[in-house]
């Protein structure tokens, strides 16, 4: 049987210059990720999609649970890794210029 992930994700301190105790939490990790792949900020989409990693406020947010792993290749000859919920997320961000993308 599956154990449920939790739907919260604590920060953790990537400067020292942030406060060491605070450790704010990231709530509704699945509504934020559904947020930012339907057309939220780009920054985000960049920096979630290319590492599973989000950083706010000298905090960092692994949403590497909640997201898959595709390699991913465009009309151009790039290959690289992506995360993302699903495909089709990938094809909507991107747009027409993804020739395939194969799940790891």
């Amino acid at each position: 049987m599956k154990t449920k992930i939790e739907n919260t994700v604590k920060g953790i301190p990537f400067v020292s210059h942030v406060d060491q105790e605070q450790r704010p939490i990231l709530n509704d990790v699945e509504k934020f990720i559904k947020s930012v792949y339907d057309g939220g900020y780009h920054g985000n989409y960049n920096d979630i999609s290319r590492s599973g990693i989000f950083k706010r406020l000298g905090y960092q947010y692994n949403l590497r649970p909640y997201l898959k792993k595709y390699i991913v290749k465009n009309y151009y000859g790039q290959i690289f890794e992506m995360y993302a919920p699903n495909k089709t997320a990938i094809r909507k961000c991107e747009g027409n210029n993804i020739v395939y993308a194969i799940e790891l």
